[in-house]
């Protein structure tokens, strides 16, 4: 069955696009739409949610500013979650795969609702503290096996594979600058001393540096995959 990645390959067999499953593609626009929507609405609601507040903007509006508010937080990882699916559904054949990525994209939407029960919504500092050495060792650990992994590559898939680790580079960045942001030394989760010691400017500006090395790092990723797809397929000489 040809995957859903044929289409980033370039290639101008037709047979692949009359066998490239249906579902899979209108799994995946109907994925890609729902992000688009929640970011959308995200911005929509923006302005009445810093005037009145979360509580304040659900309790004015009542059920329609919940199903408002829903769709813009879960939308967006429902929506991810829907092309990930697809791109899975496009050349996985078992059952039990399917269902196991399925419950895994529902699992991860409600993580906004799964977590905060578990843990609670106060600041913790055992769970970042946690969290953050757990964090430093799984790096850690998939640094040293994608290192085994390329090693097992062909020169030509390398370079692709290099593009994937310069992007997981920048989520790890990421992750150094969101425990900075959160805590020491912008406090974002303790606005009180955030104002206290005038870090307001050092947060904006760790807030644009996490900006630009996800905007950058995706790009990386995707532009890996891309050419991995396109060096592996059957129909690249």
């Amino acid at each position: 069955m040809s995957g859903l990645e044929d289409s980033w390959t370039e290639t101008d067999d037709t047979t692949v696009e009359r066998d490239r499953p249906r579902g899979a593609l209108l799994t995946f626009a109907g994925g890609a739409a729902l992000m688009v929507v929640a970011v959308t609405l995200g911005n929509a609601l923006q302005p009445e949610i810093m005037q009145l507040g979360l509580d304040g903007y659900l309790g004015q509006y009542g059920p329609s500013a919940w199903l408002r508010f829903l769709s813009f937080a879960l939308g967006f990882p429902l929506g991810a979650g829907l092309c990930a699916l697809a791109a899975l559904l496009s050349s996985e054949r078992s059952m039990s795969r399917k269902a196991g990525f399925a419950a895994w994209v529902i699992l991860v939407t409600l993580a906004a609702v799964v977590v905060p029960s578990l843990f609670g919504r106060q600041p913790g500092p055992v769970f970042f503290a946690v969290g953050g050495y757990l964090l430093l060792g799984l790096l850690i650990l998939a640094l040293w096996f994608w290192g085994r992994y390329r090693v097992g590559l062909t020169e030509s898939l390398r370079a692709a594979a290099d593009l994937q680790a310069a992007g997981y580079l920048c989520f790890a960045a990421v992750s150094w600058n969101l425990c900075g942001l959160a805590t020491m030394p912008s406090f974002a989760l303790a606005p009180e001393q955030m104002i206290a010691l005038g870090t307001e400017g050092f947060a904006a500006g760790q807030t644009k540096t996490i900006m630009a090395l996800l905007i950058l790092g995706w790009a990386l990723v995707a532009w890996g995959y891309r050419e991995a797809a396109r060096k592996s397929s059957p129909t690249q000489t």
